[in-house]
């Protein structure tokens, strides 16, 4: 074995349970302390025994708590959030939105005119090429 990398083992270190249960082992700390043991456990004494380790119900209890407190944020902010965007679509534009969607209607009414003139360019286009035949 490898000298200095080991940790110093103890022959001798008493386990404390919280029920008053003490008995020795060896190990590489110097004093260990359970919450429970073979002595209380509900599975060897067949007690039916309520087991809160290190206040698991009181974090779960936070947890919830932290939870709820975050749901109404949220609920806060996605209230204000929808009545920014109703403000926004309540206000009036801006000069430069204006001024975008005057152009779209401009080249609009642009392409409708050009799609009108040629509809009738090629109409008398027709009308030229019947008279053209009847007169044959």
């Amino acid at each position: 074995m490898k000298a200095g990398i080991h940790p110093e083992y103890h022959d001798e270190v008493t386990v404390t349970c919280s029920c008053g249960n003490k008995f020795v082992t060896g190990s590489t700390v110097d004093s260990i302390h359970n919450e429970i043991c073979s002595a209380c456990h509900p599975f060897y004494t067949g007690e039916v025994k309520y087991v809160d380790l290190a206040g698991r119900v009181d974090k779960f209890e936070a947890k919830l708590e932290k939870a709820k407190i975050q749901q109404s944020v949220s609920a806060k902010k996605k209230a204000r959030q929808k009545a920014r965007e109703e403000a926004r679509k309540n206000a009036p534009d801006s000069l430069k939105s204006m001024l975008r969607g005057a152009k779209q209607q401009v080249a609009q009414a642009q392409k409708a005119d050009g799609k009108k003139k040629s509809a009738s360019d090629s109409s008398s286009a027709k009308q030229a090429s019947d008279e053209t035949s009847d007169d044959e």
